[in-house]
């Protein structure tokens, strides 16, 4: 059972959403339906396009910027392709940025004014939430409110998508996204009234995750479980479209700063926590509480596995 929690509610609310699953839904967020209906439009509008249209905008052209259009088939996840197409955005950074010529630094190709103006004004709205929300986990776990501000540098790393999952095929690959963790600190998405979404509880169920009316969905990445020493877990999920028609989703990525030091609490600070169980190892093998780098190596080093051609 995924719990709600509300981003105006007490942080254990929070907290305890999170013990529970990884995942919550997020009530009185703040974020107009109006501008919620607006993305949809843009993206209904650019995904709606033919292919050569959109390849126009291809991320191969922005780099390792990590910005743009990939086709259907175009993202891996442990080396098999998922079952949908994609828009990637990021902050736009100046040419002379400090960290100009980094991954994931750049800008983005719009492919028209009304889907920068609505973009940026999502992401914008994003960050506000998720700032709010890094306050409260903190002082939910009997931390400063600025704990994980001050953990993240003055410019934490934001990544927006996109994401179309055409109808499926009962005669081809299922899975829009096979099993996963987001590699981040939070994931705030929104989702469209198709399902789909699922989570792996921590008895290795998997449970269904559908859309509720005007919430988002919060789940945990690998770098909130990393800091906590595993007291919040990094939930596996996976994405199938069982609708007739294209399914639309649309996750915020809040990370730490790229030059962050994977630098975790220390244990006495939250030893009121029991660690959170899971039953099986991970999906990638990796032994997330033995990084010793920057948050940046970290990504880059996912980066080059979902998208080789870009590494």
């Amino acid at each position: 059972m995924v719990a709600r929690a509300s981003l105006d509610g007490p942080p254990a609310e929070l907290i305890a959403a999170f013990r529970t699953m990884g995942f919550a839904y997020l009530d009185n967020h703040g974020v107009s339906v109006d501008l919620q209906k607006n993305l949809e439009r843009v993206a209904g509008d650019f995904f709606a396009r033919p292919l050569d249209y959109k390849l126009k905008f291809a991320m191969k052209n922005s780099g390792r910027a990590w910005r743009g259009f990939f086709p259907v088939g175009g993202e891996l996840t442990s080396g098999k392709p998922d079952q949908k197409e994609g828009f990637y955005f990021g902050v736009d950074h100046l040419p002379t940025h400090r960290l100009a010529g980094q991954p994931t630094f750049g800008q983005n190709p719009w492919p028209n004014p009304e889907m920068r103006a609505v973009v940026t004004e999502y992401m914008n709205e994003m960050k506000r939430v998720a700032t709010q929300l890094m306050s409260k986990i903190a002082e939910g776990l009997g931390l400063e409110r600025e704990y994980f501000a001050k953990a993240f540098t003055a410019e934490p790393t934001e990544f927006f998508r996109i994401f179309g999952y055409p109808k499926h095929d009962s005669t081809g690959d299922e899975w829009g996204v096979r099993e996963h963790t987001d590699m981040g600190f939070l994931t705030i998405l929104k989702q469209d009234e198709s399902g789909g979404l699922e989570a792996k509880d921590v008895n290795g169920k998997w449970v269904p995750i559908p859309p509720l009316p005007n919430t988002f969905v919060l789940n945990i990445g690998d770098m909130l479980e990393f800091w906590t020493g595993g007291v919040l877990r990094s939930t596996p999920h996976r994405v199938r479209n069982p609708a007739k028609a294209e399914r639309f989703s649309y996750p915020y990525f809040f990370d730490p700063g790229w030059t962050a030091s994977l630098k975790p609490i220390a244990p006495e600070k939250l030893k009121q926590f029991p660690k959170a169980n899971r039953v099986d190892k991970r999906w990638d093998d990796l032994d997330l509480h033995a990084l010793r780098s920057t948050y940046g190596e970290f990504v880059w080093n996912k980066i080059s596995k979902v998208f080789p051609d870009l590494a």
